[in-house]
């Protein structure tokens, strides 16, 4: 044929089409060998970093009986150690303070403690990690943490938005020569918000809503029963005032974009135990825009994020309770169901979802979050972080073998079902923005 025919034009239409085709072919495995690479070279890079260790040698007989104990069971009991010897990343520390802390920890065979320290010491700052040095610190056993990266995840989310200003990182933890396995190193936050925040006052909310004093700075001239009178007026705000008036009373007294934030932030990680884990603290001289700040201003801090990608709270806020053939059911309520918040379990959430104003403040800065700070290549830089600060563990046998301790996985964790939760994890982040953002819409 002709080089004008039609027939010719078909096949050099089919000629150039195979070549696209075949183009797009190489260039999806060159992609796929890059990912690959990426992947390698990213766990051989976790793999070489320094690991964080811990030796604790007790040398009273007291103290001596209480390890004896944690060997068989949980020792459940609280107890300050008694000139403990303490040697981190071989370096030795002078010790003011070593005992057990924690409610819920107490009751695991892998204890928590809070560390006073006399001098700084230095941790291993690599990435995935953000802790070069402490004085004082809580070492957390993550018991109730499945995988060891519920609180390393949610720490970098709510960092992002200033909520978790403490510094955090993985170490293991040797007491008199037996592995403790894997705890996550927290700056003790009392103290960081006092130092770093220069809080005045600094407290915890409690599942009532009210708050319970932490700590109280000597130059302050304010008492604890005025602060704690300040935030009970915070909570009762929902009485009167509506609307865009509530809204300006609420941000005179508090940051309230910050609560919102950390809301929205629980909603996104699917937080099934968050409203009693937040610290309350003031700040001064805050800048309220057109209004003048209260002289006893509240800001917010995230804590105890272990209890992540689980189902709301189970409480009567959150769930109708009712009796079906001799067994409980519970059933999520509708209120919750349809609203973009993860529970309704004290009054200041419960007004921002009745107030038509308020809740659409929350879900424009909820929007804002999602759109500007935690985008999709954010969450994927999260989950890539906290793979990198645990994979140096990972193969410590030790380590893993500590982990039948906690109980949550039969026959204790692995490397293979810790990383493949990392990437569970982070699908179902992904999955959660998404399902988020067309429901903001």
């Amino acid at each position: 044929q002709p080089p004008g025919s039609r027939m010719h034009q078909s096949r050099t239409y089919r000629s150039e089409s195979s070549t696209g085709y075949a183009g797009l072919i190489a260039m999806l495995r060159i992609v796929w060998f890059l990912a690959c690479w990426s992947l390698l070279t990213t766990d051989a890079q976790a793999e070489t970093q320094p690991r964080n260790i811990i030796h604790l040698t007790t040398t009273s007989e007291a103290d001596h009986r209480w390890h004896r104990v944690s060997l068989r069971q949980a020792p459940k009991m609280r107890i300050e150690f008694q000139a403990p010897k303490l040697v981190i990343n071989d370096t030795p520390a002078k010790v003011k303070r070593f005992k057990t802390r924690g409610q819920t920890c107490l009751g695991y065979r892998r204890t928590c403690f809070s560390v006073k320290l006399s001098e700084p010491v230095k941790f291993y700052d690599k990435e995935g990690s953000r802790l070069a040095r402490a004085e004082r610190f809580f070492l957390i056993s993550m018991g109730g943490d499945k995988g060891y990266i519920n609180m390393m995840m949610g720490y970098q989310f709510m960092d992002k938005v200033g909520l978790f200003p403490s510094d955090f990182t993985y170490t293991e933890l040797w007491i008199n020569g037996t592995s403790q396995g894997l705890y996550l190193v927290v700056e003790d936050p009392e103290r960081m918000l006092i130092r770093e925040k220069k809080a005045k006052y600094v407290a915890r909310r409690s599942y009532n809503g009210r708050i319970y004093t932490k700590k109280i700075r000597k130059s302050s001239k304010v008492e604890d029963k005025e602060y704690k009178l300040a935030f009970k007026m915070l909570r009762r705000l929902h009485r009167p005032p509506s609307g865009e008036s509530l809204y300006q009373q609420m941000h005179q007294r508090a940051h309230i974009e910050h609560y919102m934030q950390w809301l929205a932030i629980n909603y996104l990680v699917m937080n099934g135990d968050y409203d009693d884990e937040l610290f309350v603290y003031t700040q001064e001289g805050k800048d309220c825009g057109d209004h003048a700040c209260d002289p006893i201003y509240f800001d917010f801090m995230a804590w105890d994020m272990d209890d992540l990608f689980r189902g709301p709270h189970s409480s009567e806020a959150n769930y109708d309770f009712s009796e079906v053939d001799g067994e409980e059911v519970k059933t999520i309520k509708l209120v919750l169901e349809e609203s973009v918040l993860y529970s309704l379990e004290t009054k200041i959430d419960q007004r921002i979802l009745k107030d038509y104003y308020l809740y659409k403040r929350y879900q424009q800065t909820a929007r804002a979050l999602l759109t500007e700070v935690l985008t999709e290549a954010e969450i994927k830089a999260i989950t890539a972080r906290t793979r990198l600060a645990i994979m140096p563990y990972l193969d410590q046998e030790h380590i893993l073998q500590a982990s039948r301790k906690d109980g949550r996985v039969r026959g204790g964790y692995t490397r293979e079902f810790i990383l493949n939760l990392i990437q569970e994890r982070e699908a179902k982040l992904l999955k959660q923005r998404r399902a988020f953002l067309q429901d903001l819409r």
